[in-house]
């Protein structure tokens, strides 16, 4: 199953750097993780946001990476595979 909710922003609204940065969530859920996750990756590739910057490459990445979808993650998992989802010099912070 797959939900979306969206807040209410409309054509030519401004997301200020002092709006929620959660304009939208995508919440999926199936009959196990692996399936779950497959159709979250397939949401994925289909969302479509214009105008302000997202974490959809970011997303894509982690639910697509092995460890990720073995389910061994914890509190660190970000930081150690940090140069995986984030091929080019950046800040992580500076997607979110």
């Amino acid at each position: 199953m797959l939900f979306i909710k969206l807040w209410s922003l409309k054509l030519g609204d401004e997301v200020s750097v002092h709006y929620d940065p959660m304009i939208a969530k995508l919440v999926v859920w199936d009959n196990d993780r692996n399936t779950a996750l497959k159709s979250l990756r397939n949401a994925l590739d289909q969302y479509q946001v214009v105008g302000p910057n997202t974490n959809i490459e970011f997303l894509k990445g982690l639910a697509g990476h092995p460890g990720f979808i073995a389910g061994d993650v914890e509190t660190g998992f970000i930081q150690v595979f940090f140069f995986f989802f984030f091929k080019k010099k950046t800040s992580f912070f500076s997607i979110i």
